[in-house]
């Protein structure tokens, strides 16, 4: 069927996790994406060449001078994955934070990520 007949499929399991989304969803503007035939991911992650997992595992998030550093492939939890990316965004945005000066509003942050965090993933050692 159209990206428009599923989105209609869809959209009673949506209502159940979240209420309501039903009001806000523009009508006709549903899009169906292939991921491998997206012309500049094509359907691919980051991932470690042969031997680089023991070499440079580790070196793609310090930051380098007022350079910060966030995205999945700098996880080693979660690379690949978009959860990566959430998360080291938000210890670089508590970087730059720190950078800054703003370590009260950093150290609020920094609070509220390793609260989220635990309790999503209690044993993820990125966590800490």
């Amino acid at each position: 069927g159209s990206a428009e007949s599923q989105a209609q499929k869809l959209l009673p399991q949506l209502e159940n996790i979240f209420p309501g989304i039903s009001n806000v969803r523009k009508k006709d503007r549903s899009v169906r994406a292939y991921w491998a035939g997206e012309p500049y991911t094509q359907g691919s992650y980051a991932c470690y060449l042969v031997g680089q997992w023991t070499t440079i595992a580790g070196a793609e998030q310090p930051q380098v001078e007022n350079l910060f550093f966030a995205g999945e492939h700098c996880d080693p939890s979660n690379q690949g994955y978009m959860e990566g990316g959430c998360r080291t965004g938000e210890i670089a945005a508590v970087q730059i934070l720190r950078s800054l000066g703003l370590n009260k509003s950093a150290t609020t942050q920094q609070a509220r990520i390793t609260a989220s965090c635990k309790s999503l993933s209690p044993f993820n050692a990125f966590c800490t």
